[in-house]
């Protein structure tokens, strides 16, 4: 799976931008820059434009997109992943794969992993209001049901001779696209006189 838009606009929201380098708390033992970016390789001298800290983001998500897929081993929607994605991004991948939030997620405990977010709101002890405010966010969104999309229809009575493929070109449509809202038809060469299904409509 990938961070949707919605995951990255989350993260981005938390790590904020800075185009030079800077230490988010005293306790860290590494500078931060762009957004979030954190680590040895961040030098006090280093600058970037509002592209690079884009570019580099997006290459840091592939690693933390990594850890989530390699470490639940259950079937999650996307909202779950851009939420643990973004846990991930901000307390590493080590923290997920020791937590009781995977332990529990694994067990398919989905509300009682949702009740672990809330515990990692601290640095050095410290409760910090952000991470707080972060952690909530991000268990709203992994309890947040993902919406499917219903495709609006309309019906179409099979003429004799009629072909699923005649008809969806005719409709200016796909096989696959009238097999997805006629899920009753299970072989695309058979179709009968009479019969009604359904045409997506444009």
């Amino acid at each position: 799976m990938k961070t949707s838009q919605m995951g990255i606009d989350l993260i981005k929201q938390y790590e904020g931008l800075s185009l030079k380098p800077y230490k988010a708390l005293k306790t860290e033992t590494y500078l931060t820059i762009g957004y979030g970016h954190y680590g040895a390789d961040v030098t006090p001298t280093m600058k970037l434009t509002k592209v690079e800290a884009e570019n580099l983001l997006k290459k840091d998500l592939v690693k933390y997109e990594s850890f989530v897929n390699d470490f639940v081993k259950v079937a999650i929607n996307q909202n779950q992943f851009d939420a643990l994605v973004s846990f991930t991004y901000n307390c590493g991948g080590n923290a997920l794969k020791t937590s009781t939030l995977l332990d529990k997620l694994n067990k398919s405990d989905f509300k009682g992993a949702s009740s672990e977010f809330m515990k990692w709101n601290k640095s050095g002890g410290n409760v910090i209001d952000g991470l707080t405010k972060r952690r909530a966010l991000e268990c709203a969104l992994f309890l947040k049901p993902v919406s499917v999309p219903v495709t609006p229809t309309k019906n179409y009575r099979v003429n004799y001779g009629d072909t699923l493929s005649e008809i969806a070109v005719k409709n200016k449509t796909t096989i696959k696209e009238l097999m997805k809202v006629n899920p009753s038809i299970k072989d695309p060469r058979v179709i009968n006189a009479n019969q009604v299904i359904k045409i997506p409509i444009k």
